[in-house]
């Protein structure tokens, strides 16, 4: 469960604090109490977050930059003395790594080392977001465990399979407290990014543009990112006792659900136009992630596919009908996800 005696007053350096999870992780740090020192771009879908989420003012202090600005960085850094590091800024979809490869690459590999730099003296933990698409794509192989081969067949992919190398790298090199969490395929409010299923689908509910669907039939570990963000400082307030817990660790649903099977969802809430149009991007048909290294720590999901995909729709059609009440409505939903743990 989530120890808020732990958290109280803890000095946190959160990198991506306005991006998707960044936003929710901010607000769930700052409602137990913990110091949040932001640092992230301020592109116009983190406006978006920071205005609708009070986002600076769940900060103690920010600091908007690039990670690839090591100078600026490390002057942070310097100036705020956190107790802790949760990395959560990189470049996070398939189409933009296609679109952009190198700045994918830089942003997720050299803006890494620039984080895991700032902790070669110090020696506090560094809890680092990497993705469940690090994975060798091996299409005889729908279950990954945290042993498996790693690569990557785009460029966000590789870019996340580096990351993991990077840090293990760091780790075993400077004997530092570094642990990665690989995770993906998360829904939930508040998320702008272009490309992704549930932003294209919002649009197409609400803005009534037509939803043009690349694979129906992927089969996906689908969670909330409430759920998720709890699983990781629960992981967190274990892993900041305990250098054995360094390495990677895979946080997951023990269910896949098909993109069909969140299309028929929303459609049932809301008629939308769509169709299919066949993907030129190479995706594995069916992924799932083996969660029994982080249910040794009693860490699982706690909620069901119906209750995240509910809890996502709630949100957008608050968002959409009353923005003026979208703030207490994300706090509530926060309070409500807290408990249940």
């Amino acid at each position: 469960m989530i120890n808020k005696n732990f958290w109280k007053k803890k000095r946190v350096l959160l990198t991506g604090f306005n991006g998707f999870k960044g936003s929710w992780m901010t607000l769930i740090l700052n409602k137990l109490g913990a110091k949040v020192y932001g640092y992230s771009l301020n592109h116009r879908k983190e406006k978006i977050n920071n205005i609708i989420l009070r986002l600076e003012k769940n900060c103690e202090k920010f600091e908007y930059g690039n990670i690839l600005n090591k100078k600026k960085l490390f002057n942070f850094f310097s100036r705020i003395k956190p107790d802790l590091i949760i990395h959560m800024a990189s470049k996070s979809t398939v189409i933009e790594s296609y679109e952009n490869p190198s700045k994918t690459f830089k942003t997720n590999t050299i803006g890494l080392i620039n984080v895991l730099s700032l902790i070669e003296n110090s020696k506090i933990p560094a809890f680092i977001l990497t993705s469940d698409k690090c994975y060798k794509n091996d299409e005889k192989k729908n279950i990954f465990s945290e042993t498996d081969p790693l690569s990557g067949d785009d460029p966000y992919s590789a870019s996340k399979a580096c990351q993991e190398i990077i840090c293990n790298s760091f780790k075993k090199s400077f004997n530092l407290k570094i642990a990665t969490a690989r995770a993906g395929n998360v829904i939930g409010g508040c998320d702008f990014t272009k490309d992704r299923i549930i932003t294209d689908l919002i649009d197409s509910m609400f803005r009534k543009k037509e939803l043009l669907l690349r694979n129906p039939n992927a089969t996906r570990p689908w969670q909330h990112v409430l759920d998720l963000n709890i699983n990781y400082l629960m992981f967190v307030q274990k892993f900041y006792y305990n250098k054995k817990l360094s390495g990677a660790w895979n946080f997951g649903p023990q269910k896949s659900y098909t993109v069909k099977k969140i299309i028929k969802y929303f459609y049932n809430k809301k008629k939308f136009k769509f169709k299919v149009k066949k993907s030129k991007f190479k995706e594995k048909k069916y992924l799932s992630l083996s969660d029994k290294k982080l249910k040794k720590l009693n860490i699982k999901n706690n909620f069901s596919i119906n209750k995240s995909l509910a809890l996502t729709y709630s949100w957008y059609e608050q968002y959409f009908n009353n923005k003026n009440n979208i703030y207490n409505f994300s706090i509530e939903q926060i309070d409500n996800a807290i408990n249940q743990k």
